[in-house]
């Protein structure tokens, strides 16, 4: 198995989408393998006059967890979402 030094989580909204991510790259220490990692990204929606619906999807679920990961911001509303990396035995 060929081992990383971290694992990259990106975030890529819809070009149409007013909504703003922060960080836009999440790093997940791979040396770290069988323990569970979480970060947290901030969703914002800084509009003043529309909500902004979302809805985070990973193209790895074997490997992240995202908890709250859709929903409905007010104008001006932020929230914090969390990416879970799941532990693993090797990473390939």
């Amino acid at each position: 198995a060929k081992m990383a030094s971290e694992v990259v989580f990106s975030v890529v909204p819809k070009p149409s989408s007013s909504l703003r991510l922060s960080p836009a790259t999440l790093a997940f220490d791979a040396s770290r393998l069988g323990d569970t990692a979480t970060r947290q990204l901030r969703l914002k929606n800084p509009t003043s006059n529309a909500a902004v619906a979302y809805k985070l999807r990973t193209t790895h679920p074997g490997l992240f967890r995202v908890k709250q990961s859709e929903g409905l911001l007010r104008p001006g509303e932020s929230r914090e979402v969390v990416i879970t990396m799941k532990p693993l035995k090797t990473l390939e």
